[in-house]
């Protein structure tokens, strides 16, 4: 089996990442109301060709789950990743700052 590339898939991918992370943080959406993040997301995993993508988990219409294949048949790992924002004006003054007042990414991660 070849071992992938992964600088060359990481410089690939740089500018979707760079626009997926500008657009989560110019829309972002409180806790337990992430429904267009988890759209957003969904969309783009099955873009990518990721299998089973479903958007609600344990009976609210949030979060994505999904089957990203990988190198290995049947080894498995998940993958988890918080999409929620905090209630924080947002006065960075950058050009994908948050477009609803009064929401913002504002972890220590964003």
């Amino acid at each position: 089996m070849k071992t992938p590339d992964f600088k060359t898939r990481a410089e690939e991918l740089e500018s979707a990442v760079v626009a997926w992370r500008r657009h989560f943080h110019a829309f972002p959406e409180l806790s337990f109301d992430e429904v267009k993040t988890s759209d957003y997301i969904a969309a783009a995993l099955s873009e990518m060709g990721c299998e089973n993508v479903a958007v609600g988990t344990r009976g609210r219409p949030t979060g994505v789950i999904a089957d990203i294949a990988g190198a290995l048949p049947g080894r498995r790992v998940a993958l988890r990743a918080d999409i929620d924002a905090l209630p924080v004006a947002e006065e960075t003054g950058l050009p994908f700052s948050s477009q609803r007042p009064g929401v913002m990414h504002a972890c220590g991660h964003d």
